[in-house]
């Protein structure tokens, strides 16, 4: 199961990651600087029921149209929605509203200030 206390979030929720080799691996999280280590392969080893791909990296799949089935999809691989919107946390982990884990890649995309602009706009109008 991820640890998500030791990995970073973006200004949005979504956990950050790297394709890099992991430097740490604690409680079975591959981490480098705080960003989680994926790669997008079929799983080699698997920890209850999560694939890690070479290096200790956790598989990931982004899925178009994903079907209903719990976090992980074929071959072990972490149901995930490259740079989606979280609508809630199961698990400490931010989903999107098909039920896939919220990551990003690289570098830290700028928040949404018209998000912010129209809710503070609607509570005072």
């Amino acid at each position: 199961m991820l640890n998500h206390q030791l990995i970073l979030t973006d200004s949005e929720g979504r956990l950050r990651c790297t394709l890099d080799a992991p430097t740490d691996f604690n409680g079975g999280t591959p981490t480098k600087d705080g960003l989680l280590c994926v790669v997008d392969v079929d799983g080699v080893y698997f920890v209850n029921g999560l694939g890690y791909g070479p290096e200790g990296r956790v598989t990931y799949e982004q899925e178009v149209n994903p079907e209903p089935g719990g976090l992980t999809g074929r071959a072990g691989r972490m149901r995930s929605s490259l740079d989606g919107v979280p609508m809630f946390w199961l698990y400490g982990l931010p989903m999107d509203a098909n039920g896939q884990i919220c990551i990003t890649l690289g570098d830290i995309p700028p928040p949404d200030t018209r998000a912010f602009s129209s809710a503070f706009s609607a509570a005072f109008d």
